[in-house]
């Protein structure tokens, strides 16, 4: 019988990587101890969880190889419902008041906005821009108050139509926020939509709660708290 993922990688630290590779043995280390990240890989068929695979597929992405707070980037706790494959995008459409392009200067610009010390997400931000580049999606500019319902009616109707926002309504007013909700309320009176919110606290109505550590964001599913959120990404703490 094979060894368990976590003694498979913490073997390769220990009995590998220790005194010949300072950047891959905490790695090894930290993927032994996370028990999400070996769930995860723990999906894979056997031969496809080696160690050498996953260290040099995130080199090959141009992902952190020397912090392994980076390298996890995500780190979860509670009964967080991880997919077992990707979802199928049918249609995808969003819009802005300006909408940002992935070409140089709005790159360049988009950025300049991330920390300076979190090269891992300049890194991310830098290949989800080239994925977009490479095939644009439909991208309007346009008021979300007025122009939502519009942009939505142009969705395939066979499809799984989810609206999603992050850190967007911080940006209007109490008025705004409490129009946005009639907005998406009358939307689903006509259609099956999921509402799809990651916002700080006091954003969305209904779903106000305290998330702890103080500044956490609360995602939520149709007003509806379902997990405490790192505001770039970097937790997911999902509610019992």
């Amino acid at each position: 019988m094979g060894r368990n993922t976590a003694e498979l990688y913490q073997g390769m630290a220990v009995h590998e990587l220790h005194g010949v590779s300072p950047s891959y043995e905490p790695l090894c280390r930290a993927v032994a101890g996370s028990e999400p990240t070996r769930a995860l890989l723990d999906t894979l068929p056997r031969v496809k969880r080696q160690p050498n695979l996953l260290l040099g597929a995130v080199r090959f992405l141009a992902g952190p190889v020397d912090d392994p707070t980076s390298f996890l980037n995500c780190a979860r706790s509670g009964p967080v419902p991880l997919p077992t494959r990707l979802p199928e995008v049918v249609w995808r459409a969003g819009f802005d008041l300006n909408p940002l392009q992935a070409h140089r200067d709005d790159r360049r610009w988009l950025a300049s906005l991330v920390w300076p010390e979190q090269i891992d997400r300049v890194e991310r931000l830098d290949q989800a821009l080239g994925l977009v580049a490479a095939d644009p999606p439909r991208l309007d500019a346009g008021d979300l108050l007025v122009d939502l319902p519009g942009l939505l009616a142009d969705a395939p109707s066979d499809g799984t139509l989810v609206v999603f926002h992050s850190a967007v309504l911080a940006y209007l007013d109490e008025e705004q926020r409490s129009r946005f909700t009639d907005v998406m309320r009358a939307v689903k009176r006509t259609r099956d939509v999921h509402w799809v919110s990651n916002e700080a606290n006091g954003v969305i109505s209904g779903a106000d709660m305290n998330p702890r550590p103080h500044g956490r964001f609360i995602l939520a599913h149709d007003q509806v708290p379902v997990a405490v959120t790192g505001p770039h990404g970097h937790s997911l703490d999902w509610l019992p």
